[in-house]
């Protein structure tokens, strides 16, 4: 029954991450026109996921694949060159001629805050004697 909670978990978590990712990028990083702040807003949502899952008790699996699904989903597809062209061309004429880079970075930075969030709440710091101390003591 674990088991099935935990994946049920994972992929309604993935869906809710994935479903942030999309909208925060239709919003802000179109609309808004502000993909600098798109950026840091999904490197928080990263460190926020993995804050909540390690405050919650939740294995280090769940937040784990919940990114994993949310990056899967939001990684861009592989074009071809007219395609390429085109999305530039796409981009340019939304206003946002760096809009590929700085949605890579995005990713990158969702990615970054990720691995030193798993660092950070998921480490344990061990004596000799075998006491470990977590984030969450």
């Amino acid at each position: 029954m674990d088991l099935v909670l935990t994946v049920i978990g994972v992929l309604a978590l993935g869906f809710l991450i994935n479903v942030i990712l999309k909208q925060t990028y239709n919003f802000i990083f179109f609309f808004a026109k502000k993909p600098i702040l798109w950026s840091v807003l999904i490197t928080g949502v990263a460190a926020l996921l993995w804050f909540i899952c390690a405050f919650s008790g939740a294995s280090v699996s769940v937040p784990f694949w919940a990114s994993a699904i949310a990056l899967y989903m939001n990684w861009p597809p592989k074009l071809t060159k007219n395609e390429k062209e085109l999305a530039k061309e796409m981009y340019v004429d939304m206003g946002l001629p760096k809009g590929p880079a700085f949605y890579r970075l995005g990713l990158f930075g969702f990615v970054t805050a990720s691995l030193i969030s798993w660092l950070v709440f998921y480490s344990e710091s061990c004596d000799k004697f075998g006491n470990c101390i977590g984030f969450f003591g």
